[in-house]
């Protein structure tokens, strides 16, 4: 409802949702990159390394374990709310990541800087606080090469910055200036 609310046309819903469906069904048929990808939604990190590298015959009871993890997860995806039944439809290509500051002061209003490990940075990353409540806690960001925000400072900074930010992964930093707190 919320994005629903800022202008997101219905059919990207339903399109999301038919994409994360199928995805579903071709888990439960085996297909182990679609597995791969639903451990992931579901949160099963250790019944992926178990998974991954072995045949059926080594991971005993893993296919069972697989198919009670989707169904643990489809319950979660059944949420009631206040105003009646609603369906949470995870994005497959989202991260759950914590918020830093921009305490060098680099990042300018509607910047992030985030560097996701195996994944080259995307254009532009939607935000959303948690628990998301508001239209307002839902944020697109335009994301900063690490290049790009180096070059901002001075040189005589830019090596210290350079360190600061390197060493993130899996995590977002927000500016602290602007009109808007994110």
């Amino acid at each position: 409802m919320l994005l629903h609310g800022l202008g997101v046309p219905e059919h990207v819903f339903l399109c999301r949702q038919s994409q994360f469906f199928t995805q579903w069904e071709c888990a439960a048929n085996g297909d182990p990159d679609a597995m791969v990808d639903m451990l992931m939604v579901c949160r099963q990190t250790d019944l992926l390394r178990e998974m991954i590298g072995n045949d059926a015959d080594s991971c005993p009871g893993a296919s069972a374990r697989f198919k009670a993890a989707l169904g643990r997860e489809l319950q979660k995806m059944r949420v009631l709310g206040s105003d009646g039944p609603k369906l949470r439809i995870p994005v497959l290509a989202s991260r759950l990541l914590f918020g830093v500051a921009d305490t060098a002061g680099t990042l300018k209003y509607g910047e992030c800087f985030i560097q996701l490990e195996g994944i080259d940075t995307p254009a532009r990353v939607l935000v959303t606080r948690s628990p998301c409540y508001h239209p307002g806690d839902i944020r697109v960001l335009h994301p900063m090469l690490l290049s790009a925000v180096t070059s901002r400072v001075t040189p005589s900074r830019s090596e210290d910055v350079a360190r600061r930010f390197a060493v993130l992964r899996d995590v977002i930093v927000f500016p602290t200036d602007g009109k808007r707190q994110i």
